[in-house]
């Protein structure tokens, strides 16, 4: 360390291994290049890679220096930031532009410019990464100029659904040659439709930058070159420039270096084997660049290679994985403890299941706890945060506190969701608007009104729902309903609450919601009554409805409009981190930088860490990328096997890297579990373990724990309110009356789609039949409504007998004049209704039957359906179902649903067909029934029996009856179902 703090002149390269203080080399070096006057403090700049690094290395070099004036500590942003604020006049920026996040990015392309959700997510993450690598729209628009496949985009849309046409009505035809070819053209011409989609979005993404005077992180980069180029001089404002974390710069950072330090005096620290974020633009190449621009001679490079933190044990097998890395490990230099420490033995574990790893790591925690380590010095550690979803249930049953890093986003919180409830009652009030049933509902759910109220409540809710504002009718109503006194009760102060608040929507947004927070008894008036927690929450909460206003104005409409467009991008708000105590559960990717006595890595096996599955974000042409530069050489199959194995292989070697940060966080002790089995499928070892040589290693202990000793504890359970309910099918729910009582057993009707929720959730069934929860729109909203107008489309055509494909567009363009259907894409629903006309013309005739009610009884259930076409053919009869979305039709559900129907209609005739005529898939999925019951796919192997569906109906229909009885059960937490891991677990 000494020489590399000697060295002033020129590069300097230090390569410090984990734990072997590189921010105490820092801060030396600070203080050395100001004590020998090498240079005045504000002309020294540190760039670090996070606001926290930042923070911590000022407080540290202010303490040491004692002086008022400070070298500049930054990020890359802040400090590029800054000179931009001051300089940037000369290029044209203006001094009071706005910063754009990623997630103000992606709500930018869905709330201006309409881009659907998944794509919001692809733009911004491709256009990030393209700027970080250095490549331009101008890069990107030529690049597909220049391609002989490349048409303007309306051309090219119209030879797409020509193609798309040809490939799924290509099955009506004798002559199928040609399909891969034809597969082939689609899927380059798609290729270049989605690359000119992206252009058209990424222009007009640049566009309202410009306007709104905002500019997002990678502009940063992009203008302070810029800057630079114009401005060379500002080089001279700063004599040393020390950069932390080097291994995580990606390509313009690397370039701003260059031109921030024509001097050549500058100082990287790094770790290449702590190289973990490529997949946010780290460069793996930068190491090498920097050395050949500034000239790096082996004098230049110095190794800190005595570790602070890491005992030797877990240095060398540390070592032993990482040096898997290098093509010659001799480069790979190993890091001993600067004490000579030695310390204890990797403890590894093996398993029988994944609840049995829980039980070994609370057996751990308590074993370390009882040794005299607080819990707050032991870390848990996974690759995702899924898979700490049994730790966090097993951590609780144990009574043992923790803390979690991947906390819910601020919007999940509790008390926030309800306050969020209560603001959307006051938006529909205020504006008299429909909606609002999934507010209302989370409020008097949460409000514990009991069983018997939830239902009346709901069924009022039902009721009600199609009025022309929901929340006038229950405030009015809802202390009218037939409610136990304890539920009028809560009613009556429900309805007052809002009613008193509705008198205050017109104040400033931020006074309004801290109104709500009173009102809702989340705060008392008297905030120090209140928890520290809930406090920093609702800070925070406040703060952002602040930001909001200060940007978009105090209208509570358009901030609940946010707060619906975060919600269907998924994106989190973070919500405020306290130190708290307990054991710290984390993903792998949170532990950097940090350091715990005792570490416990779980799920460590195949195929949940490393990760196996390669993703490529092929917006951005690879042969732009700097690392694919050899493509254009390679014919398109070569083409594609190289880039499938480069990034195979990039992506392990990250993996890698990524467990060499977990290992080397450990101060003292270091456990490792994995099962033999998670979520009922089989598994072994990590591929790492081997690489570890685990089983024969000195430094480890391998020991096998086939105990089966895990007791779950189950979640009290509701019990059941028997009452009649209509089940799941669009519309039908209306059709027979919903009567609630407490006191008798009413016959319940059944559908196979209430049954497949049942199968798959108990208790979301619970909620949506018995509770009547409302259904929460998804993501995938717009294609629902789409699907219904198709099918109404369709329903119209064949009732009235229409001829030609022209017909039934012509009555769909009639429709989309209508007010409830002009936000939807007429060009694709066109498509689909041409694919259909091809598909079904020789089909349907004037005996066909349109939704067709199919009722029955199978085993003593009554059963209801329908069907959305029934034709008569010379040899039966084939019912037809249509399905307008891309998604797989699970084997479970399609059974049921065909198998169902061929159940029900055996009353019209001979059923010889069942099809669901999958309009954006290849071909539909038709089945032929043979007398034995066996109904054979025509195009595929596919088959079922249609005597084993009646089977497995009659007994999910018992087993519901049976749950009405007992009481409907959680999802085990090892299946990670979202529904109950918010409504049962918490999770």
């Amino acid at each position: 360390m000494q020489k590399a703090l000697e060295k002033n002149d020129g590069p300097c390269v230090i390569l410090a291994g984990a734990g072997t203080g590189k921010t105490y080399t820092i801060v030396e070096k600070v203080k050395k290049l100001i004590a020998e006057g090498f240079c005045k403090p504000e002309e020294i700049v540190c760039i670090t890679f996070s606001n926290e690094a930042a923070n911590s290395l000022k407080s540290r070099i202010q303490k040491e220096l004692n002086i008022n004036s400070l070298p500049s500590i930054a990020t890359f942003h802040a400090f590029a930031t800054d000179l931009l604020r001051k300089y940037g006049e000369s290029i044209g920026i203006k001094d009071s532009f706005s910063i754009l996040t990623p997630d103000d990015a992606k709500v930018l392309f869905h709330t201006t410019l309409r881009v659907t959700p998944y794509y919001c997510h692809k733009y911004t993450a491709a256009i990030g990464m393209a700027k970080d690598m250095g490549i331009r729209l101008e890069d990107v628009q030529e690049y597909v100029s220049k391609n002989p496949l490349s048409l303007k985009y309306d051309s090219l849309i119209k030879e797409l659904e020509t193609l798309q046409f040809e490939l799924q009505t290509l099955y009506l035809s004798r002559d199928k040659a040609g399909k891969s070819s034809l597969e082939g053209r689609i899927a380059k011409l798609s290729h270049f439709a989605e690359l000119q989609k992206f252009i058209k979005a990424w222009t007009a993404y640049e566009k309202i930058k410009k306007k709104q005077n905002s500019y997002d992180y990678a502009d940063l980069a992009l203008h302070i070159l810029d800057l630079f180029a114009c401005k060379p001089e500002l080089a001279k404002l700063y004599s040393y420039v020390i950069v932390d974390e080097f291994q995580d710069t990606n390509k313009l950072q690397l370039d701003f270096l260059f031109v921030l330090a024509p001097h050549k005096n500058i100082m990287i620290v790094g770790d290449m084997n702590q190289s973990i974020y490529r997949f946010r633009g780290a460069y793996r190449e930068n190491f090498k660049i920097f050395k050949q621009h500034f000239l790096v001679d082996e004098e230049d490079i110095f190794n800190l290679n005595k570790s602070y933190r890491c005992p030797n044990v877990i240095g060398r097998v540390a070592h032993q994985l990482i040096s898997k890395n290098y093509e010659n490990p001799s480069e790979c230099f190993s890091v001993e403890n600067a004490h000579g420490l030695e310390g204890d033995k990797i403890k590894i574990f093996e398993l029988e299941n994944a609840h049995e790893e829980a039980r070994k790591t609370i057996e751990i925690i308590q074993e370390e706890n009882a040794l005299g380590h607080p819990l707050e010095d032991i870390c848990i550690m996974f690759r995702t945060h899924q898979q700490g979803r049994i730790l966090r249930k097993t951590l609780d049953n144990a009574k043992i506190p923790f803390t979690s890093v991947s906390e819910k986003s601020l919007l999940q919180i509790p008390a926030i969701k309800v306050v969020i409830d209560y603001a959307t009652i006051l938006d529909c009030l205020s504006r008299n608007k429909k909606g609002g049933e999934q507010a209302w509902w989370d409020l008097v759910y949460r409000l514990h009104f009991s069983e018997k109220d939830l239902i009346v409540i709901g069924k009022a809710m039902k009721e009600r729902r199609n009025k022309e504002c929901l929340s006038q009718e229950l405030i009015k109503e809802l202390q009218n309903l037939s409610l136990s006194e304890n539920g009028k009760k809560m009613a009556t102060s429900l309805s007052m609450r809002i009613k008193e608040l509705a008198f205050q929507v017109e104040l400033p947004l931020a006074e309004l919601f801290e109104k709500i927070f009173i009102m809702a008894g989340i705060v008392n008036e008297n905030e120090n009554m209140q928890n520290p927690e809930t406090i920093a929450i609702i800070r925070r909460f406040i703060e952002v409805v602040r930001q909001h206003s200060a940007l978009y104005g105090s209208e509570l409409s358009i901030f609940m409009h946010y707060l619906e467009t975060l919600r269907q991008l998924g994106i989190e708000l973070e919500a405020p981190a306290l130190a708290k105590p307990g054991v710290r559960l984390m993903t792998l990717h949170a532990t950097k930088g940090l350091e715990y006595p005792i570490v416990i890595i779980t799920n460590f096996a195949e195929k949940r860490f490393p990760l196996e599955e390669v993703k490529l974000n092929s917006l951005v042409p690879l042969e732009l990328l700097p690392e694919f530069r050899e493509l254009s050489r390679l014919d398109e199959e070569e083409r594609e096997i190289y880039v499938h194995e480069y990034e195979k292989r990039s992506q392990l070697l990250e993996e890698r890297r990524l467990c060499y940060v977990a290992f080397t966080r450990t101060k003292k002790r270091l456990y490792i579990t994995y099962a033999k089995e998670y979520g009922s499928k089989k598994t072994g070892p990590s591929f790492f373990m081997n690489e570890i040589n685990y089983r024969d290693n000195a430094d480890c202990l391998f020991k096998i724990d086939n105990s089966i000793l895990y007791k779950d504890t189950l979640p009290e359970l509701k019990p059941a309110i028997p009452f009649t309910r209509v089940l799941n099918a669009p519309g039908f729910e209306d059709l027979l009356p919903i009567i609630a009582s407490g006191k008798k057993k009413q016959e319940i009707v059944f559908s196979p789609s209430s049954l497949l929720i049942f199968s798959e959730c108990q208790k979301r069934y619970e909620y949506k039949y018995v509770y009547q929860m409302p259904e929460e729109k998804t993501i995938s909203w717009e294609a629902l409504k789409s699907g219904s107008f198709i099918h109404l489309v369709l329903e119209h055509g064949v009732k009235n007998g229409f001829i030609s494909a022209e017909q039934f567009l012509d009555y769909a363009r009639e429709m989309h004049l209508l007010e409830e259907w002009t936000s939807l894409d007429m060009r694709e629903i066109e498509q689909l209704i041409n694919i259909f006309f091809a598909r079904n013309k020789k089909k349907y005739s004037s005996k066909s039957l349109t939704e067709q009610n199919l009722n029955t009884e199978l085993g003593g259930f009554r059963f209801i359906g329908f069907a959305d076409r029934i034709d008569v053919r010379y040899d039966g009869l084939e019912i037809v179902d249509y399905k307008t979305g891309k998604q797989f039709v699970s084997p479970k559900n399609r059974n049921w649903q065909l198998g169902y129907y061929a159940l029900a209609a055996r009353r019209l005739g001979n059923v010889k067909f069942l099809t669901l005529d999958m309009l954006k898939h290849e071909k539909p999925l038709e089945f032929e029934v043979f007398a034995n019951g066996i109904a054979k796919a025509k195009y595929s192997y596919f088959s079922f029996s249609i005597p084993e569906v009646e089977k497995e109906l009659i007994e999910t229909a018992g087993s519901v009856m049976r749950a009405y009885e007992k009481g409907f059960k959680p999802c085990p937490v090892d299946k990670n179902c979202d529904f109950c891991n918010e409504y049962v677990y918490g999770l």
